[in-house]
């Protein structure tokens, strides 16, 4: 008489077992990909805001209006004040997210964060006022904000701390940031050169 043909205990343990360790490593194996799928993603979001912050500043940077301003009451003087963490500028924003035309435009770091403050303005207001914020970029430690330019006629271009009450705009805007979480800067030195208009005199 045959013996019916069967799998034993020990057998079908083993394939249990067996079974167990490869929906182990497929399930690590998903969660790895998953995981580097995510970061992969969270990368590519964050340089499209670096792209995209770069390009707001660059625009509106190169686009500055030369704006002339009675500074003391004695003289003219460019509507534009630099300082080494902030710039402040009169510009056009187009209307199509709000009020268009000539607005009192800053750049600054304010709670860890890059943002853009715009005012509308008359151009006549001879002071600069807090504007309406606008986060471009999160996690941001620093700001640093050079000026090149000539300070008096005779005087040869040289990058500056600062640029105020000046009777021209500078020639070319250097803006640094660094990273609060990388602990590094978040781009190369960004190099702008306002080329809007005649000078003010």
């Amino acid at each position: 008489m045959r013996k019916a043909s069967g799998f034993t205990l020990i057998e079908l343990l083993a394939a249990l077992a067996i079974l167990a360790v490869l929906t182990a490593v497929l399930a690590a194996a998903l969660s790895t990909g998953f995981t580097g799928r995510s970061r992969i993603t969270a990368r590519a979001d964050a340089l499209d805001e670096l792209r995209a912050a770069q390009a707001l500043i660059r625009r509106e940077l190169t686009e500055a209006r030369p704006v002339a301003w009675t500074a003391q009451g004695r003289f003219t003087v460019a509507a534009f004040e630099g300082t080494p963490n902030r710039v402040s500028f009169i510009g056009t924003l187009p209307g199509f997210d709000g009020p268009g035309g000539l607005h009192q435009i800053r750049f600054l770091v304010e709670d860890g964060a890059l943002v853009m403050e715009r005012a509308p303005t008359s151009g006549e207001e001879q002071v600069f006022r807090t504007g309406d914020p606008v986060v471009l970029l999160r996690d941001v430690a620093a700001l640093r904000i050079a000026y090149f330019g000539k300070r008096e006629r005779s005087a040869q271009g040289a990058w500056h701390p600062e640029w105020k009450d000046e009777t021209r705009l500078p020639d070319l805007v250097r803006i640094e940031l660094d990273s609060a979480v990388a602990g590094r800067p978040l781009w190369p030195a960004l190099i702008v050169a306002p080329q809007l208009g005649p000078q003010p005199r």
